[in-house]
């Protein structure tokens, strides 16, 4: 899994140059040479830190006017991605899991019937994940993830 802010590291390698310490981010340039990467993310951080307000469409007329307005009108949220699983948590306090094995097209959310310890354990992560910088973040996104795949 890569990120946008794997960008930076990657261009400063294959410019020869070392990216500052304060970047974030991991080179991709072993994957161009068809190397494989020291470490792997096994999750990812994804944010929503607002959206425009008020521009929920009241009718479908609305909607072909506009037709972004129904993605401006998601509420905030931080959600955690692994490669089985998307972990979503709205500041409204609803919350959204998938199964990515039975369910890529993320249809059907299965978080309130989920295993609450289950649900509980890709809370804390994404909590790590939200709140981490630097070598912390990397060791938050390659830790292992046992007892995360969704029976």
């Amino acid at each position: 899994m890569s990120l946008n802010v794997d960008l930076a590291p990657t261009i400063a390698e294959l410019a020869g140059a070392a990216p500052p310490t304060f970047v974030d981010g991991r080179s991709l340039a072993p994957l161009l040479w068809g190397e494989q990467p020291e470490t792997s993310r096994q999750a990812v951080l994804i944010e929503l830190f607002a959206s425009a307000e008020g521009s929920e469409p009241q009718s479908r007329a609305d909607e072909s006017a506009d037709p972004g307005a129904a993605a401006k009108a998601v509420p905030p949220y931080r959600a955690l991605r692994t490669p089985e699983a998307v972990y979503v948590e709205y500041e409204t306090r609803e919350r959204e899991l998938y199964d990515l094995r039975q369910d890529p097209f993320q249809l059907d959310n299965v978080a309130e019937g989920a295993d609450p310890a289950l649900v509980e354990r890709f809370s804390t992560r994404l909590a790590a994940l939200a709140s981490c910088s630097g070598n912390a973040c990397e060791a938050a996104e390659d830790a292992p993830l046992d007892g995360f795949g969704i029976p």
